[in-house]
């Protein structure tokens, strides 16, 4: 029983050294650090926002609207899709006239779906997806005969 006792008071000790002073909490209060660096999409002190999906067949729409200065952080989409067969493309650009027709660059590869009705889905892992440029909007790009995509996307604006 000594042996056991013993045993378990030199594990605490060692455990007790390897935790920073800083880190250490005192009786009765536990911490938690977040150490998900500068990703704003899995750092839980830093609010998200959601924006409606909302794209009809073979167009461009504007998921979220450009701030002056700001980039945006992409951290999921969910979204339902009907018609032929469709392809996503995510974009970043600047609006004059229509979404994205300024300055316009994917910022994500071609989701090529079945056809539809269908669910797509990205960010099971909560981290960054992709981004905007500064000052650019977040766009969806849909192609194919009767395509449409609704849903909602998640993302950090900085």
């Amino acid at each position: 029983m000594k042996k056991l006792a013993l045993g378990i008071v030199v594990a605490l000790l060692a455990l007790a050294i390897a935790i920073p002073a800083s880190a250490q909490a005192g009786p009765g209060i536990t911490t938690a650090t977040y150490t998900g660096g500068s990703d704003y999409c899995q750092n839980p002190s830093i609010a998200k926002s959601n924006a409606i999906v909302s794209v009809g067949a073979a167009a461009t729409g504007e998921l979220v609207a450009a701030v002056a200065g700001k980039t945006i952080y992409v951290c999921s989409f969910d979204s339902t899709f009907a018609g032929a067969v469709t392809t996503l493309t995510f974009k970043t650009g600047t609006k004059v006239t229509n979404p994205c027709d300024t300055n316009p660059a994917a910022v994500s590869g071609v989701f090529a779906l079945a056809a539809g009705p269908g669910t797509f889905n990205l960010g099971g892992s909560g981290g960054v997806l992709f981004k905007s440029a500064v000052s650019g909007e977040i766009c969806l790009t849909t192609v194919g005969a009767a395509s449409a995509s609704a849903g909602q996307l998640r993302y950090v604006q900085r």
